[in-house]
């Protein structure tokens, strides 16, 4: 990584974590509790069709409760969510989604 991802464009944000593009390279940022993921404009759109397809009565009980399992390309890293952070996350993603939609519009009218 060439650069922190630090000059971020807002495109959602809630009480739990935000959504921004990387200015300097393009990058989607979802940051959302302790995790901080990237994606491409395509693959954020498969990430959130995704978790709208997860079964939210498929839950796994652990220590802190039931929580949702939400895989990784990568094997060995997953999160868990509750339901209300599973909802949050598909709110705040959504959103940026629609507002990625209104900047090209704008963009496009400039």
């Amino acid at each position: 990584m060439s650069h922190y991802h630090v000059n971020i464009d807002l495109l959602s944000q809630s009480n739990s974590g935000h959504v921004g593009v990387c200015m300097d390279c393009g990058n989607i940022q979802v940051s959302y509790g302790n995790v901080l993921l990237y994606f491409t404009e395509e693959s954020l759109r498969r990430f959130v069709k995704s978790l709208n397809n997860i079964d939210p009565s498929y839950v796994f009980e652990m220590p802190e409760g039931k929580r949702i399992l939400i895989t990784s390309p990568c094997k060995t890293v997953m999160m868990t969510l509750d339901e209300s952070e599973l909802s949050d996350i598909i709110s705040l993603v959504e959103e940026a989604i629609i507002n990625l939609e209104i900047n090209k519009v704008v963009e496009f009218n400039c």
